[in-house]
């Protein structure tokens, strides 16, 4: 393991290899608001070891990399996939197997069809090509003439209670709603390890300027308020791996079925039980079809 900050801008951006750099290039996108050491270790590793230097990283705004006043200085998702191709660039990467998971997928589809030559292939876990109806629930905005649906209405409440933010000063009340809010992205149907939860957290939390405004969780939302909310897949050329939780209650999987259907040299993975979180039981299943998608390009 190698960590290395990234000059990009007026940014500090926090990288991580794992693996031998001379093996093809892997780069993990967390979602919204999430932390690079969201992608576990043991994850990294168990991937590194089929033959690919794996590399995760914190967004802008998020745990060592440079939080960011979004009122003076607003930015897009664009310059967010601007952040991955400079790490890239530090890297010395001409392209890569991109992976993301949610926002993090939304980032990887604008690299993907923006940048082609920089991407063998794509991996999006429970993402979508159309946020739309996501955008419109967060919103209060009917999705009835959507084509696609939103989040479980249970779960968005869920969510609205607990997305008003914590103390950052306050560990135990930021703990008790991060849990909160993981145990609703789980999903009813897959096992919901509250140790292996709680330990993720307090490494989250350990690694955050507790300094910095309450706001600066929402900044990647408010970044990709600049849309688009649904993208042109069908301009994606790069062979693409789908992985989805069949009872995903934040992008339900026929989010998945759509997306896999609109782009081409598309293969699909859905799982049984799980929502929309990656629990460690999945680790391996997971490790093996990445192992054997990424061997095709």
């Amino acid at each position: 393991m190698t960590e290395k900050f990234i000059d990009h801008k007026d940014l500090k951006l926090w990288t991580e290899s794992f693996g031998n750099p001379s093996h093809p290039f892997v780069i993990l996108i967390p979602g919204a608001a999430a932390q690079g050491v969201q992608w576990s270790k043991d994850f990294c590793l168990l991937l590194s070891q089929k033959g690919y230097c794996i590399v995760r990283f914190d967004p802008r705004d998020t745990g060592l990399s440079t939080c960011i006043d979004f009122s003076k200085t607003p930015y897009k998702m664009s310059d967010m996939a601007d952040d991955v191709l400079a790490i890239m660039d530090a890297y010395g990467i001409s392209s890569a197997h991109l992976a993301g998971t949610s926002m993090g997928g939304y980032i990887a589809q604008i690299l993907s069809i923006d940048h082609p030559d920089r991407v063998k292939t794509l991996t999006l876990f429970m993402s979508t090509m159309d946020f739309t109806p996501q955008v419109y629930s967060f919103m209060g905005i009917s999705t009835a003439l959507l084509n696609l649906p939103g989040p479980n209405p249970e779960a968005l409440n869920e969510l609205k209670n607990l997305l008003t933010g914590a103390d950052l000063n306050k560990r135990d009340e930021w703990m008790a709603k991060g849990l909160e809010t993981i145990r609703v992205f789980n999903g009813k149907k897959a096992l919901f390890d509250e140790e292996e939860w709680k330990s993720q957290l307090e490494l989250v939390y350990s690694r955050m300027d507790t300094s910095r405004s309450v706001q600066v969780p929402h900044n990647h939302a408010l970044a990709s308020g600049f849309g688009p909310t649904r993208f042109e897949v069908e301009k994606i050329s790069c062979p693409t791996l789908i992985i989805h939780g069949a009872h995903d209650p934040i992008i339900p999987v026929m989010h998945a079925h759509a997306t896999a259907a609109a782009i081409a040299h598309s293969e699909k993975l859905i799982i049984d039980d799980m929502g929309h979180a990656r629990p460690k039981i999945y680790d391996q299943l997971i490790a093996d079809r990445l192992g054997e998608f990424w061997g095709i390009a």
